[in-house]
């Protein structure tokens, strides 16, 4: 994992009024016809859908692990694995993460989320 700076956007016109901002995907300042939904590129590491919070401090800690803030009031960290690792359905994850049934996983995510609330 490396932070590249080789990713970039270029907004591209809008076609009407309150329609959605679109981009294209340019690699090392050249087109790549990829069109994405949006018009700002903060970080392409992890996904979240329908997640509220803040995203910041992002931080690469070589060789496989990603830091950041988010949700929770906490320091999040996602470590990539070699090979697939064995894990508890339901038990294996932090308070705030959700993965869909397996026994297995290629990443671990660990943070110490705060109740909401507090």
């Amino acid at each position: 994992m490396h932070i590249t700076k080789h990713l970039s956007l270029a907004r591209l016109p809008t076609r009407a009024e309150g329609e959605v901002p679109r981009s294209e995907l340019l690699v090392n300042d050249q087109p790549s016809g990829r069109i994405l939904a949006g018009a700002v590129l903060e970080a392409a590491v992890l996904g979240a859908a329908y997640s509220t919070g803040s995203f910041s401090d992002l931080s690469l800690l070589p060789p496989d692990t990603v830091r950041f803030r988010f949700i929770g009031g906490t320091d999040w960290t996602v470590r990539l694995l070699h090979k697939d690792q064995f894990r508890l359905p339901l038990v294996s994850e932090p308070r705030g993460v959700s993965r869909r049934l397996g026994f297995s996983r290629r990443f671990v995510v660990d943070g110490d989320p705060q109740p909401q609330g507090r």
